[in-house]
């Protein structure tokens, strides 16, 4: 475990040339902010086992050139946004372990059937999202 706590600052924004995020095992709380969809060149977002909370931000399907996606182990509540359909380079998105809720969205299961994304990758609660291209964790 690390020591950083409190939300994700806002100006995470100003860091647009990041190519990795690694905030994972840390006690962060609050929502992601919208901002995050300002990191263009963003190629690993790790924010796993944290108290992130809220919905996830549709802003996550900015970051095209993103390959893996951990936001599992969190307080995330909702749907799975349809944007992360757009994350075509995923080789993971890992969204198990939170609140999500609904349906999994056919622009996210399009992640599997057409660009390559291999079922194990795409992981949620199958007990709170219904989903038909995810492995159940």
């Amino acid at each position: 475990m690390n020591t950083l706590s409190g939300p994700i600052p806002t100006s995470i924004g100003q860091w647009g040339s990041l190519k990795s995020l690694n905030l994972g095992n840390n006690t962060l709380s609050g929502a992601i902010p919208s901002e995050i969809g300002l990191l263009k060149e963003l190629t690993h977002l790790d924010l796993f086992k944290n108290s992130l909370e809220s919905a996830v931000p549709s802003e996550i399907g900015l970051l095209t050139k993103l390959e893996m996606l951990y936001l599992e182990v969190n307080n995330f509540s909702g749907p799975v946004p349809s944007e992360l359909g757009l994350l075509t380079n995923a080789k993971r998105v890992w969204l198990h372990d939170t609140q999500l809720t609904g349906t999994m969205p056919e622009e996210v299961c399009n992640l599997v059937l057409q660009f390559g994304l291999h079922p194990q990758n795409l992981t949620v609660n199958c007990s709170m999202v219904e989903c038909t291209c995810c492995t159940c964790r």
